[in-house]
C-alpha cells in the first residue's frame, strides 16, 4: 500500500510539473520573424530619400549598394560617375571652393551611399556596411553630392538590407 501511494504521489507531481510546464511554454512571447525589409533604388539626383526602414537604438541593420552613379556633366567631368564607394579621382565633396558645403555628407567621396538615422549625422555605408543604430527612426540615404548641385545627377543604386 506505501509504495501505490507513493505511485500515485509521483504521477499526480509529473502531471502537475507536466502541466506547469506547459503553461509557462504558452506564456512565453513568441519572437517574431524578421520582417522582411524591402530592397529601395536610391537615385542620384534624389537628394536625401527616406527608405521606410524603422531602426531602434541598438539594432543592427546589413545594408548592400550596386549601381553607378554620375554626379556633374561627363563632357565637364568625365570621370565623376562611380560604384557606391564613390569617386576617389578627385576632392571629397565640399572641398572644392567652387562648391563648398553642405554635401549630402560633407567630406565624403562624392557619389559615395550615405546614411542618416531620423535627422542625425550623416555616415559612410558605400557598397557594404554593418550598421548598429545610435538613435531610434526612419534610415534614409543618398548619394552624396554638393546639395546644390543635384540636378544633374544620374543613375543611382539598388541598396538591399538584411
Amino acid at each position: 500500500m506505501k509504495q501505490d501511494a507513493w505511485v500515485s504521489k509521483m504521477r499526480r507531481m509529473i502531471v502537475a510539473v507536466s502541466v506547469l510546464a506547459l503553461l509557462l511554454v504558452s506564456a512565453a512571447p513568441v519572437s517574431a520573424a524578421p520582417k522582411k525589409l524591402k530592397p529601395v533604388r536610391i537615385k542620384a539626383n534624389a537628394g536625401w530619400v527616406e527608405t521606410k526602414v524603422w531602426l531602434e537604438v541598438g539594432q543592427k541593420l546589413t545594408i548592400r549598394a550596386t549601381g553607378r552613379a554620375i554626379t556633374a556633366r561627363l563632357r565637364d567631368y568625365p570621370k565623376s560617375k562611380s560604384g557606391p564607394e564613390g569617386q576617389t579621382w578627385n576632392l571629397n565633396c565640399g572641398e572644392y571652393a567652387v562648391a563648398p558645403p553642405p554635401c549630402a555628407m560633407d567630406y565624403a567621396p562624392y557619389g559615395a551611399l550615405v546614411g542618416k538615422i531620423g535627422n542625425g549625422a550623416p555616415f559612410l555605408i558605400g557598397a557594404s556596411e554593418v550598421i548598429i543604430a545610435s538613435r531610434s527612426g526612419y534610415l534614409w540615404l543618398a548619394v552624396n553630392d554638393n546639395l546644390a548641385y543635384y540636378k544633374d545627377n544620374k543613375g543611382g543604386y539598388a541598396v538591399r538590407f538584411k
